[in-house]
């Protein structure tokens, strides 16, 4: 005459199981019950009628519940929208190339190929180019320093924001007493800290 109560047991656990489609099963397990007529004033009835429409509101108010209860937020690790990690600002640095004083080994590091190279690198910030010693030219005569000048201002031309000078640079006194522009490229262009030797003192 009834169905069978672990058939209603096993709506329960659908109930549990699936929030959004165990209300369908509730209600047609209500219409499912085939209780004759003549049964129906009956006190066993009228209690079976009771639980089972008690089940019914219980079931449908876990079905709402589940049906508004917010989705958890996904965990995306530290990853952007499009599944790749964030990417992060490369750290900046300087480069010192030391260069020599005999012919053999004065532009040795910091030949035209190296400048371009790291001025291409958007990972260096400053390129010094720094006197292996800080007297290496402190004897060159007033046209020695020109001709100095003209390959410095080559290299620091390949990038005048990027390229200079760094430490301390001495330079004969006398070759640069009445050539004011030889120390204002040194010390302010290529920002060399420029000393002087005087030969006198020496003496």
């Amino acid at each position: 005459m009834f169905l069978r109560p672990r058939s209603f047991k096993g709506d329960w656990r659908y109930l549990n199981n699936n929030g959004h489609e165990h209300i369908t099963s509730c209600l047609f397990f209500l219409l499912y019950i085939n209780v004759p007529l003549e049964g129906r004033r009956t006190k066993t009835y009228c209690n079976m009628k009771k639980n089972v429409l008690f089940g019914a509101a219980v079931a449908l108010l876990f079905a709402f519940g589940a049906c508004t209860k917010d989705a958890p937020a996904p965990d995306n690790g530290g990853t952007t929208s499009g599944g790749g990690t964030t990417p992060q600002p490369q750290q900046k640095h300087n480069v010192e190339l030391v260069y020599g004083r005999v012919p053999a080994t004065t532009w040795q590091h910091i030949e035209m190929d190296t400048l371009y190279k790291y001025s291409e690198d958007k990972t260096v910030d400053t390129i010094f180019m720094i006197p292996e010693m800080t007297n290496q030219f402190s004897t060159n005569s007033t046209n020695g320093l020109k001709n100095l000048i003209n390959l410095l201002r080559e290299r620091h031309n390949v990038n005048p924001d990027k390229v200079f000078g760094k430490g301390e640079l001495q330079l004969d006194a006398d070759a640069v007493r009445d050539n004011i522009e030889i120390v204002r490229f040194f010390a302010d262009t290529l920002k060399y800290k420029v000393t002087y030797y005087n030969h006198a003192k020496s003496r």
